[in-house]
């Protein structure tokens, strides 16, 4: 996981740690609200710490990454364009 992937996550988790927002797992099919926060701010936990110990494919950091960026935009936390200025150059060299 490079170190863009990285700072982006570093960003998304202060964000939701501005709402008090702590890292919780959910294993219910539907979640909303403050569940799906505290999902989200474990998934990022989880890329954090197991992506680079247990070799994640750019492939799988990148599902990942979509899933949190679908969540925030669908609980109405982040816009398209503000989605896409944050991983426009995530792959630049």
């Amino acid at each position: 996981m490079n170190e863009k992937v990285v700072a982006l996550l570093q960003k998304y988790d202060e964000f939701l740690q501005t709402f008090g927002v702590q890292p919780v797992k959910v294993t219910d099919r539907a979640a909303s609200g403050a569940a799906a926060m505290g999902h989200l701010r474990w998934m990022i936990t989880e890329m954090r710490v197991r992506a680079p110990k247990d070799g994640w494919s750019d492939r799988k950091v990148n599902r990942w990454l979509g899933f949190i960026h679908g969540a925030m935009w669908g609980l109405g936390y982040v816009g398209i364009v503000g989605l896409r200025d944050d991983s426009r150059h995530l792959y630049d060299e």
